[in-house]
């Protein structure tokens, strides 16, 4: 910083806080904001105004408001933003990619990872957001927000243990973000960091992944691969279930324990399983490639014989994944 721009730096921290007062990160980064404005903008004034009254508020929000006054184009792009353009996505991406002013980048990129997150699309959420950590992102005041959302991008693709790093992080980081943000990055991570008992849970998190993907209309590569580990774990669950319910229902199911088979893979073909089973066994490795193919009655006898056998509270869950599966092939 040029020794101007540092001397109203500090004469600036001077006027909005008491005496004695140390100031806290947020205003540091508020009063380095008002800095830049007051040496990059044609007409900084108005954004001057706002921005002092941010730093006595400790609020980002205003912040950003004072940004949006000092540089126009960046303005205009959170109008459209407010009034729900569709052109607000690019004009954000545009400032996002080439904008020259290093606050502009930085909150083009916050505001554009907003944008997707809710619009269900964590996975391109968590990208943007990724590329304004990659930045300067400590002279941003909203730098606590974006690492907040962040961690909950992360935890809806899901990809656990970058989401409970980053949260943790964002937690201890930031004490001074928004306490509702802090509450729900605590409740967050009680969530991801508790252990899965339902093995199926795992399932039902990569199925949300595959649908987001599939509704895009070009989900690639890796959606097929995840679509295969969907339908391997499937089979997997639907396999250790039938072997539980045998061992229920032997006569010498009391005594000692069974012995156990001499050919794993061999005990995991569909011999003698329940009627449907076996065609869904079948069928379910390369569900992923050929249940477009697959006639009418034969996809509709795998969607009831899942909806029969996992938990009431997946039916819906699977019937959907499964019909959105046969809609994009």
């Amino acid at each position: 910083m040029k020794k101007s721009a540092l001397s109203f730096f500090l004469l600036w921290l001077a006027a909005i806080l008491p005496a004695q007062e140390a100031p806290s990160p947020l205003v540091k980064r508020i009063g380095l904001l008002a800095a830049h404005i007051r040496k990059a903008a044609s007409h900084p004034e108005k954004a001057l105004v706002l921005a002092y009254r941010a730093a006595r508020e400790k609020d980002p929000d205003l912040a950003d408001r004072a940004l949006a006054l000092a540089f126009p184009a960046y303005g205009k792009a959170l109008e459209l933003l407010e009034k729900g353009d569709p052109k607000a996505p690019v004009a954000l991406a545009d400032l996002a990619d080439k904008a020259k002013d290093p606050y502009v980048k930085l909150h083009a990129l916050y505001h554009l990872g907003r944008t997707f997150l809710e619009g269900d699309d964590p996975e391109g959420a968590a990208e943007t957001l990724s590329r304004f950590f990659a930045l300067k992102s400590s002279i941003s005041p909203l730098e606590a927000e974006a690492s907040f959302f962040y961690g909950i991008a992360l935890s809806r693709i899901p990809s656990r243990e970058e989401a409970v790093n980053v949260l943790h992080s964002f937690l201890q980081g930031f004490p001074w973000a928004p306490e509702r943000y802090r509450a729900v990055a605590f409740q967050v991570l009680k969530e991801l960091e508790a252990p899965q008992a339902d093995p199926l849970e795992g399932v039902a998190d990569l199925m949300k992944a595959v649908e987001r993907k599939l509704k895009k209309g070009n989900p690639g590569e890796k959606t097929v691969q995840q679509e295969k580990q969907i339908l391997d774990k499937l089979d997997e669950l639907l396999e250790k279930m039938k072997r539980k319910k045998k061992k229920k229902n032997s006569p010498g199911s009391s005594g000692g324990s069974p012995q156990s088979p001499s050919n794993p893979a061999r005990d995991s073909t569909p011999h003698g399983s329940p009627k449907g089973l076996g065609s869904l066994r079948r069928g379910a490795r390369g569900l992923a490639d050929r249940w477009g193919k697959l006639p009418p009655k034969e996809r509709e006898k795998v969607l009831q014989e899942l909806k029969k056998r996992f938990p009431p509270r997946y039916r819906a869950l699977l019937e959907a994944y499964f019909r959105k599966l046969s809609k994009s092939r």
